[in-house]
């Protein structure tokens, strides 16, 4: 189940990502075999949880009967939904575009005995999005909030959480799950640190750098044994850094190398 989303996001950083209602015959051989399927998936699952009650169970198997032997589409199929909330977003937007999904919290006000939450929406895409309250890695509550087009404040009691999150569960194919995070009480990293052994998949729970051995041989210097820390991951990012902090056993002297680098990426090339 990790794989979804992972797929997807490697897809929509590359700008390769397709709408899910084009035809076949448009789509590239990744998205047409892998992406889609997997965004189609995911738009489900999605549903299954906002809709709830075994809206989408049920639709599924009403959709089915009703349709056997017969040719139908997709939008057949959301109409017969038995729901009254809103789905505009999803057959206009998730159905119809590859426009992506980012959501932040932007910034906390604790009071007395509340807490102010202001939600951004980065993106020009406007979906329900679940706000959690977690104590650890325990939930202590969940709320939908929907319509944050742009930017949103909303008031939670407190409850004996420390930490917020958004899509804390990842149900909603986000094109960034590492900016969901606040902490109650200000703390230097809003996630913990994680250090891991050369690359690997991004973990949105966790400040994640990477660190590999590497060492050289000269004739001036000798051997030369360093460690390279980077926050390069398998997904596309704009923001790079790698350090190379190194030590010459020769001349018995610090160097090495840093860099920073930004790349923009632009959604329509």
């Amino acid at each position: 189940n990790d794989k979804y989303p992972f797929v997807y996001q490697f897809a929509a950083r590359k700008n390769l990502d397709q709408a899910l209602t084009r035809n076949s015959e448009t789509l590239s051989n990744f998205n047409r075999k892998i992406v889609n399927k997997y965004k189609a998936g995911l738009g489900l699952k999605f549903l299954e949880n906002y809709l709830e009650d075994d809206v989408i169970k049920n639709g599924i198997n009403d959709f089915s009967a009703k349709n056997s032997g017969k040719l139908t589409n997709s939008f057949s199929f959301i109409s017969d939904l038995k729901t009254q909330k809103d789905l505009t977003w999803f057959t206009n937007d998730y159905l119809k575009t590859n426009k992506k999904i980012d959501y932040t919290i932007k910034k906390i006000i604790k009071t007395a005995d509340s807490i102010e939450i202001s939600i951004l929406n980065k993106r020009n895409f406007t979906t329900p999005i679940e706000l959690y309250g977690l104590k650890g890695n325990e939930i202590k509550f969940k709320k939908w909030l929907v319509g944050i087009d742009s930017i949103s404040t909303i008031t939670v009691p407190k409850n004996g959480f420390d930490r917020l999150s958004l899509n804390y569960e990842f149900d909603l194919p986000e094109y960034n799950l590492k900016n969901n995070w606040k902490n109650i009480d200000k703390k230097l990293f809003n996630r913990p640190l994680q250090l891991k052994f050369f690359k690997d998949v991004e973990n949105p729970f966790y400040n994640q750098i990477f660190y590999t051995p590497v060492y050289r041989f000269n004739y001036y210097d000798g051997l030369v044994l360093g460690m390279a820390l980077s926050n390069k991951t398998l997904l596309d990012k704009s923001f790079q850094y790698k350090l190379t902090p190194s030590y010459s056993t020769k001349s018995n002297s610090f160097s090495g190398s840093y860099s920073f680098a930004y790349e923009y990426l632009p959604e329509n090339n």
